[in-house]
């Protein structure tokens, strides 16, 4: 990840949303989503505050 060249705040959007769609499908086979959708929110914080900061 260290030689993506993509903003830091992008990679964590995109971070949340893979647990978005892992929340989806663990919640489609009757399983809690609450570990995933955890992690996408405070990934989705995360890239709010490197936006924030221009990173």
């Amino acid at each position: 990840m260290a030689d993506d060249p993509a903003p830091l705040s992008e990679r964590h959007r995109a971070a949340a949303e893979a647990h978005t769609d892992w929340a989806h499908e663990l919640h489609d086979r009757g399983e809690s989503a609450h570990r995933p959708i955890t992690h996408a929110n405070n990934a989705n914080l995360e890239a709010a505050r490197l936006e924030r900061e221009g990173r």
